[in-house]
């Protein structure tokens, strides 16, 4: 197996922080969901907020460009959709549109947005779309250091 020499404890502590921030958003996310949806959102939020750990774990112990690219491509749809697609369209800017408008729900009313929700389901809302903005800058610091340098092959 392939593996990338040179790793250093720089490397894990920015995992560290990488992994941290994207267990914030995952956990943010599926307080967020099963608020919304219920149990029904049980499974996908145990997968959502397991799965960065065990990928790191892969990524830090094994250091190959597979597991980077596992987690990376991860962290980035995580990022994606429950933190742009949702944290800042679904609530956060709808939450400006909302009180620019005066806080008025029937001015709402035809706009491309899911009806204003309870305070927390908004506030959780924005949350996740910080904890994403973290979680992509933590998580852009731990890939790029890989991603510039060119892998030595260790024989094993």
């Amino acid at each position: 197996m392939n593996s990338i020499v040179g790793h250093s404890g720089g490397n894990k502590a920015a995992g560290l922080r990488s992994v941290v921030s994207v267990e914030a958003l995952a956990v943010l996310t599926s307080i967020h969901h099963l608020d919304e949806l219920g149990v029904s959102f049980l499974l996908p939020a145990l997968l959502v907020v397991g799965l960065p750990l065990v990928l790191m774990w892969w990524c830090l112990k094994k250091f190959s460009r597979a597991a980077l690219w596992t987690y990376g491509t991860f962290v980035a749809l995580v990022i994606l959709g429950f933190g742009l697609e949702d944290g800042l369209w679904n609530h956060t800017i709808k939450m400006i549109v909302f009180l620019s408008r005066n806080a008025n729900r029937t001015e709402m009313a035809g706009l491309p947005f899911p009806p204003v929700g309870s305070a927390f389901h908004e506030v959780t809302g924005v949350l996740t779309f910080v904890a994403a903005v973290l979680a992509a800058f933590f998580g852009w610091r731990f890939v790029t250091p890989f991603a510039r340098r060119t892998p030595r092959v260790v024989a094993r």
